[in-house]
């Protein structure tokens, strides 16, 4: 009875740690800080989500812009930054009011719109203006 209890006690302390050795995940990649702004028409474009996308596999950056049209990239939740090389830049926009009736109900978002060029994070603070046609 004995051995059958240390042998129970074993099989969870190995099971927890099969659990805790997966809890890690895989390192964080290298980051920089991003930040910009998003204009249309010289407006500054508030409640955008700009998402970079890296062209080689990886985790894309994301942000919503301030009322200012201002920006700050967040890899995960509280980790600022996005991973060096070259990203694919998606801007979405949040949906339009369809008259002056708060009641009514809102114009379906515009579609997102793709930066058309492709844009390199470097090593070092990060910069971005887009202007939306």
């Amino acid at each position: 009875m004995f051995s059958a209890s240390l042998r129970c006690q074993f099989l969870v302390v190995m099971i927890g740690a099969m659990f805790l050795g997966g809890c890690g995940g895989a390192p964080t990649p290298t980051l920089a800080p991003v930040s910009g702004r998003v204009s249309k028409n010289g407006a500054p474009m508030e409640n955008a989500n700009v998402t970079f996308s890296p062209v080689a596999k990886g985790r894309p950056s994301a942000a919503t812009t301030a009322s200012d049209g201002s920006f700050t990239l967040l890899y995960v939740a509280n980790q600022p930054g996005a991973t060096l090389g070259k990203h694919r830049v998606t801007i979405e926009f949040p949906a339009i009011a369809s008259s002056s009736n708060p009641d009514a109900a809102p114009l379906p978002p515009p579609a997102p719109y793709l930066v058309p060029e492709e844009v390199e994070v470097v090593t070092g603070e990060n910069s971005f203006q887009f202007t939306i046609p």
